[in-house]
């Protein structure tokens, strides 16, 4: 048995929003699998085409709002461009061998944000789903 610190990272739209403070990395950081590192490290360069090839062909990535991006078509390439080059400062994680969940702060400019990425993975070894959680 253990402890453990939960964040929810869902609030109804009627809910009123208050800014949560930044996330402080632990003092011993637990480093994802070097799959999830890797598109990790993609999406802060930007190079999203070599982040997409870590996804299987039916993969989508959900974004805050709950709304779907496929990677058939350009609409995942779409999102993830969107994003831009991300300033990534990594929290926690936790991984069950089928979803890996890291906690992260995104930094732009003097502003900084908690976020979730859940990774979930299919069968072939690739990404399914990844879900963004942002405030």
């Amino acid at each position: 048995l253990r402890e453990i610190e939960l964040r929810i990272y869902y609030a109804p739209e009627a809910a009123m929003k208050k800014a949560r403070p930044a996330l402080v990395p632990p003092a011993v950081l637990t480093l994802p699998p070097p799959n999830v590192t890797a598109v990790l490290e993609d999406l802060r360069r930007n190079a999203v085409e070599r982040a997409l090839g870590a996804f299987e062909e039916a993969a989508r990535v959900v974004d805050t709002h709950g709304r779907g991006h496929p990677k058939a078509g350009s609409a995942m390439g779409g999102f993830l461009a969107d994003l831009g080059p991300l300033d990534l400062t990594l929290g926690g994680l936790a991984d069950d061998g089928r979803c890996c969940c890291v906690e992260a702060t995104l930094s732009r400019g003097d502003e900084e944000t908690p976020a979730l990425f859940a990774f979930e993975r299919g069968d072939s070894g690739l990404f399914r789903e990844l879900r963004i959680y942002t405030d």
